[in-house]
Parts: structure tokens; sequence; C-alpha cells
């Protein structure tokens, strides 16, 4: 209870820390220091205590891996999806879509956190036929941030828990599509920033 009771404390504090110091939204599109700025985004979405949990096939952070798995063999006999297969508790599958004018195909992968929850969801994707991301600015609007990093242009979304990324390279077809629940990284940040603060004993 008492951990609970800090952990609101804290969410109170640091969204009063990134509101008082808020960031412009231009400065969004500087890849100076991305890695601070996404984590900002995310801390202070996460803050805003709004709960995004969809993601691709209809699948949703928090479902176990069983949930998962019956979900692949509905999409397999759908013939969405093949070679479904498990490595390091990670669950893979081949698959092709046509979705409107939008065709791809690739590989999707599922992570599970230690609770055998759906924590993140990875494409490895090919664009053939439409412009997948296109797609994705459709659905959620402009990206909240842009990069470049090693020629390749990054678009990040983020919005409440769901932190949605696509890597594009700039010579190529492939996109690299990441749904992020940003739950569990959120709150670890923000007790170390508490212990280094003092404010909740180191464990």
């Amino acid at each position: 209870m008492k951990k609970i009771s800090f952990l609101v404390f804290s969410s109170m504090l640091l969204y009063s820390v990134f509101n008082n110091n808020a960031i412009v939204p231009d400065e969004y599109n500087i890849a100076e220091n991305k890695e601070q700025v996404i984590k900002d985004l995310e801390t202070k979405e996460f803050d805003s205590g709004v709960k995004v949990n969809a993601t691709f096939f209809n699948l949703a952070f928090g479902m176990t891996k069983q949930e998962v798995e019956k979900k692949f063999k509905n999409l397999e006999n759908e013939n969405i999806i093949k070679d479904v297969d498990t490595q390091c508790g990670i669950l893979g599958a081949s698959y092709s879509m046509n979705y409107h004018e939008y065709y791809n195909y690739g590989r999707v992968y599922c992570f599970f956190n230690d609770y055998n929850k759906l924590t993140e969801l990875q494409i490895d994707t090919i664009n053939r036929g439409g412009n997948l991301l296109e797609l994705f600015v459709k659905k959620y609007g402009n990206a909240d941030y842009l990069a470049n990093n090693n020629g390749n242009t990054e678009y990040h979304w983020i919005n409440g828990n769901r932190h949605i990324t696509i890597i594009k390279p700039e010579t190529s077809d492939e996109l690299l599509i990441q749904y992020i629940d940003t739950s569990e990284k959120v709150k670890e940040r923000t007790e170390n920033l508490l212990i280094k603060w003092g404010i909740i004993p180191e464990a």
C-alpha cells in the first residue's frame, strides 16, 4: 500500500515537473537529445492516465501468451499468418496482409513480461503496394516526434501508455514497426528518480 502511495505521489510530482517545463511541440522534430525527449513524452503521456492497449492484428497489451496463441491460431486459419514458433519466450509468425490498397508482408514478434502479459509487438514488414507509413499517418495523425538516425527516419506516436515507432530506411521498402507498452519502464524510471532524490529508500 505504501508503495502504491509513493507511485501515486511520484506520478503527481513528475507530472508537475514535466508540465512546468513543457517541451514546445516543434522541438520534437529535433534529433538532438532524442532519448531524453522520448522519455519526457512517454512520462507525460503515461501520467495523463490514458490507457491505450490496442496494437496490430487486434492484439492488445495485457493479453496472456495463451490468448495471443489462440488469436494466432485464428489468423493462421484465415491464411494471414504461418510459420508460428516460439524462441526464447518470443512468439513469432510470418504474415501477409491486404488492407484496402495497402499490401504488405513480413514477420511479427510478440514479447511478454514476467507475468506472461503482452508488452511489445514488433513487425518487420515489406511494403508492396500502397504506402503503409501513409496509413499510419491517416490513422494516428502526424508523428509526435521525428528523428533521422544514420539515414533511417524514425516516426514516434506516443499516446497514454502506448508508444508506436516506425523506422524507415532511406533506400528500402522495409519498415520496422514497434508497439510498446511504456507502463513498466515509466514506473521503473519514476522509482529510480525517487530513490535518487531520497524520497523512497533503495530496496
